[in-house]
């Protein structure tokens, strides 16, 4: 959600102190209102901003790195035989 706040208030605004001060605040006024709040969010709606990205940078790196987060932590998690991850999805 903050890299498509950050890539929208680009293509928006462009680059300006106050568009990256708007972007990072939406971003955090999101994260708030949808209760997943995660410091490094306004970080990545920033450095959207700061870098001038486009549209394709929220499915790289920002989707492909958390699919393979994801992954990885379902590969480690389930070498020992004692664990079952995830139990659920939400």
């Amino acid at each position: 959600m903050s890299a498509i706040v950050g890539v929208t208030t680009y293509q928006i605004w462009g680059i300006h102190w106050w568009s990256v001060t708007s972007g990072t605040s939406l971003a955090v006024l999101v994260m708030l209102l949808t209760k997943t709040t995660h410091p490094p969010g306004g970080a990545t709606a920033m450095f959207a901003i700061l870098n001038a990205a486009n549209p394709i940078y929220i499915l790289n790196p920002i989707i492909a790195g958390s699919l393979l987060l994801v992954l990885v932590g379902i590969f480690v998690n389930n070498l020992s035989p004692n664990r079952n991850y995830p139990w659920y999805w939400y």
